[in-house]
Formats: structure tokens, C-alpha cells, sequence
């Protein structure tokens, strides 16, 4: 991965109720991007597009390796009457770059049991789950959808600091859609701000010296 990379440029996208306008991203490496509006307005189908999911109609879109990527969407598409133990069997086939140690340690730190199917699972220990899986396979470029929704206060800021330290150490890129302003502020360097499937804004953090202030900036946009 270069310093910088242009992943879109000039993207349309549209569904049926609304369209992806005018879209152009660039990443530097050891960055995060925090992506931020209201319910509806393409922040998760931004990120689809980045995970190569969806065809576009028109733009350029410079597609990411599959090796290279991690996506956690706010879903589930694990199987749920398999437990960690089994799991842990499957994903060395299905990632390039596997790390079996690396997910033990995420396991241990977010106190996992691996003899639980995951059915029995809170929504809370499925996230966590699906973030060990992401930060498992030396990805260059994580896409995380929403990953500190369900959690209490304590673990969302246990979450946010596992994906800072990872961006950190490894020189990767995260682009973070949240509703919660405090955990996007907190964590990212850069923000875009959506509406109706356009990009507003593009802000960096440091803009911002409170979430109040950042608040107040987008009751003027939005």
C-alpha cells in the first residue's frame, strides 16, 4: 500500500430509493476516517462499494485485493450453531494471511469462550467476535460498519483502542461509520460528513476540540 491511494473517483451509484453522487475518496495509510450521518444517507454503501460488494454505474473504482481487506458490517454471517473451537478449523483455509496466534489473543482479551455456540452469543461478544476476525489477517484496509453499536461505554473504548493500536502498528487505513459522534471523534483523524448520498464535508478531528462542537458544525450542514 502507497502513502496515499485514490480508491474512488467520481462514483454514481443508484438504488432504488437514493443514489451515491459525485463520490471521491483518498486514503493515506495510518489513518482513520470516521463517516458520519443521518440513518439513510450511504455510509454503509459507501463502504460496500470500497469492499467491492456492489457494482457501481459510473466513476473509477480501484479495487482492493481480497487479502488486503476486513469489513465488519453491523450483521451477522457467521454460522450460528458452530462454537470459536470449530471456527477456529475453517478460517486458516479461508484467509490468505491467516494468524492463528493473532486470533487466540483477541479471543483471550475479549474473553470469548470457544466451547459457546455462537446462537448462545450476546450481540455485544458477536461484534467482538467479528473484530478479532478482521484484525486476524493482516488486512491493509478495514471497513467497520457501525462496530461499537450494542457495546456498554467500558467495551466500546476497548474496541476503539484494539483497531487505533492495529491501524497504528501496522501502518493500515479504517474507515469507521458510527452514530456515536464521542467514539468517532475520539478515535478518528479525518471525517466525512453524508447526506443523501453525497459527500458534504471533509473534515480532519482536530477541527473539532469537543463533540458538542462538532455537533454544533453539523446542525449547520445537515
Amino acid at each position: 500500500m502507497t502513502d496515499s491511494n485514490q480508491l474512488l473517483d467520481a462514483v454514481y451509484k443508484q438504488y432504488d430509493d437514493f443514489q451515491l453522487s459525485n463520490i471521491n475518496l483518498a486514503l493515506t495509510k495510518g489513518e482513520i476516517v470516521g463517516v458520519i450521518g443521518p440513518n439513510g444517507s450511504g455510509k454503509t454503501s459507501l463502504l460496500k462499494v470500497l469492499a467491492g460488494q456492489v457494482p457501481v454505474d459510473s466513476g473509477r473504482v480501484s479495487p482492493l485485493a481480497k487479502e488486503d481487506l476486513a469489513f465488519v458490517f453491523d450483521q451477522n454471517k457467521l454460522l450460528n450453531d458452530l462454537t470459536l473451537s470449530d471456527y477456529q478449523k475453517i478460517f486458516p483455509s479461508l484467509f490468505h494471511h491467516w494468524e492463528s496466534q493473532t486470533f487466540h489473543h483477541y479471543l483471550d482479551y475479549f474473553g470469548l469462550p470457544r466451547q459457546k455456540k455462537l446462537k448462545q452469543f450476546s450481540k455485544g461478544m458477536i461484534k467482538k467476535l467479528n473484530i478479532s476476525l478482521a484484525l486476524s489477517h493482516q488486512a491493509d484496509y478495514l471497513l467497520l460498519d457501525e462496530i461499537t453499536s450494542d457495546l456498554d461505554p467500558f467495551v466500546r473504548e476497548e474496541v476503539l483502542g484494539v483497531v487505533q493500536n492495529y491501524v497504528t502498528d501496522r501502518q493500515a487505513v479504517a474507515i469507521l461509520t458510527s452514530h456515536i459522534l464521542e467514539d468517532v471523534l475520539s478515535i478518528s483523524d479525518k471525517l466525512l460528513v453524508m447526506k443523501a448520498g453525497t459527500i458534504l464535508a471533509k473534515r480532519t478531528t482536530s477541527d473539532f476540540q469537543t463533540v458538542e462542537e462538532l455537533k454544533a458544525y453539523l446542525k449547520t450542514i445537515l
